[in-house]
């Protein structure tokens, strides 16, 4: 399996059109830049949990794949302030909701990690990889995996080797100053928008 790095200026170099044939993908993400430092863990208290349509409001990435033919299977998202260690119970119940929703989405052709790339959980050596190794077991190898990292992330080996593409973004600008076509916004879609 190939893993593509990409970076903001290759991105901006392709000039996506529209697409005829609608594109299924699925978007889930668990956000947070653990500190393996702190003695407080990040609890279900300090999440903001986002599903289904409520995912998709007021993003211009959401937008701006509508308009070119992709039809987004919106999963939870979760995102907390930077903290301590998350809680295992707390990401073990974001990660099968997450898989149970690959799980009943059926054929899809694509999907697209939210994250930030720090993740680190209460018994596991990596949870970030953990979760997408049995994203991948559901799906095979044939749906192209994509997410977006701050450069803050810390992606394993093991993580890399069941991505496809990986995109960091250097900041993250708010709605107003996100461009359409630009930077990372839609980097990450360039596989699912025929040019």
């Amino acid at each position: 399996m190939s893993v593509w790095l990409v970076s903001p200026v290759l991105c901006g170099a392709f000039t996506p059109h529209q697409n005829e044939t609608s594109r299924r993908v699925l978007t889930l993400g668990i956000r947070h830049e653990s500190n393996t430092f702190s003695t407080l863990p990040t609890r279900a208290s300090d999440f903001t949990v986002l599903r289904g349509e409520e995912v998709l409001k007021n993003q211009l990435w959401a937008e701006e794949g509508k308009k070119r033919g992709i039809e987004f299977i919106p999963t939870l998202h979760a995102y907390a302030w930077p903290g301590g260690v998350v809680e295992k119970p707390v990401f073990d119940i974001y990660k099968n909701e997450i898989l149970d929703g690959i799980r009943q989405a059926g054929k899809l052709d694509g999907i697209y990690m939210d994250m930030y790339g720090a993740l680190h959980v209460e018994g596991y050596d990596d949870a970030q990889m953990s979760l997408i190794r049995e994203i991948r077991e559901i799906v095979g190898n044939d749906v192209l995996i994509s997410g977006s990292f701050d450069l803050h992330g810390n992606l394993s080996e093991g993580f890399l080797s069941y991505i496809n593409l990986v995109t960091a973004i250097a900041r993250h600008p708010t709605a107003t100053e996100q461009k359409p076509g630009h930077g990372p916004l839609l980097c990450w879609l360039r596989p699912w928008i025929n040019n």
